[in-house]
């Protein structure tokens, strides 16, 4: 159950910390919260330096992504075939980003990633402990 739970704080990690908790706890966002979100990947995007025609791609992904957890979640199910498709959803994010993003905007991509999967793993320390 551990690792499940582990899993599942890792899988989570997207354009922010409290859009994973949101989604972990299962709840539907409120306006506010949906604003605050929107106001922080419109901040990663500019952090990318996207420009206008990657910005709605940008969404896209990230959204689908969010969403394809979402529906992980919520089907439940044994772990390896929810490991698989979580596995197969983090490599169709990867594959769009890489294609969408030039290699200066990935690599802050992969930088930034790896920072939220640090503060994730921190966390999930923290509550084990």
């Amino acid at each position: 159950m551990k690792a499940i739970q582990y899993l599942f704080l890792i899988l989570l990690i997207g354009c922010s910390a409290s859009n994973s908790t949101y989604a972990q706890q299962g709840q539907e966002l409120t306006a506010e919260q949906k604003a605050e979100l929107k106001q922080q990947l419109q901040a990663y995007a500019n952090e990318l330096n996207l420009s206008e025609e990657q910005k709605p791609e940008f969404e896209k992904i990230t959204r689908d992504y969010f969403e394809g957890l979402k529906s992980l979640k919520n089907n439940g199910g044994s772990r390896r075939p929810r490991y698989k498709r979580y596995k197969s959803l983090k490599k169709t994010k990867k594959n769009s980003m890489k294609s969408l993003l030039s290699k200066d905007q990935y690599k802050v991509y992969k930088k930034r990633k790896g920072e939220r999967e640090k503060k994730m793993r921190e966390k999930f320390k923290e509550k084990k402990g």
